[in-house]
């Protein structure tokens, strides 16, 4: 497709992980997976309780919504290694080695990971908080 960016598959033959060229497509790269883990906090964690650019606050979703500790670490760890590739101008004395294509490969399953993971959890969560909406079982004595 004209104008569409390469994928990963376009640079498995890269050995050379030194080269301003390869610098520059890993920090383009790394916007995806930052973006993308963005979403999955919105989308997907928070079950689009709120949502960017929307007012409103759907109350009733966050009945699917169960932020745990490693919820957290998992996001901020992800978003802390593809935020400093892509989002901010590196200082010069900051040396990050810059990732391979192995290494981009790894940021997408450990998104894809995290994405059933947490809908897993989502569904059962949802589940239990069903349970709790019910009216209380008639106690006949």
């Amino acid at each position: 497709m004209p104008g569409s960016r390469p994928g990963l598959k376009d640079y498995e033959g890269v050995t050379d992980f030194d080269t301003d060229e390869w610098r520059r497509t890993a920090n383009d790269f790394h916007s995806d997976p930052r973006e993308t883990w963005e979403r999955l906090v919105e989308e997907v964690l928070l079950d689009k309780v709120v949502e960017r650019f929307n007012s409103d606050v759907r109350t009733q979703s966050l009945k699917n919504v169960a932020v745990e500790n490693d919820d957290y670490k998992t996001v901020f760890c992800a978003l802390r290694r593809v935020s400093g590739r892509s989002a901010h101008d590196m200082a010069g004395g900051r040396s990050i080695p810059t990732p391979t294509v192995a290494d981009m490969k790894a940021d997408f399953a450990e998104i894809d990971k995290y994405r059933a993971d947490t809908e897993k959890r989502r569904k059962k969560t949802a589940a239990e908080r069903e349970a709790l909406e019910a009216p209380p079982a008639a106690n006949v004595a």
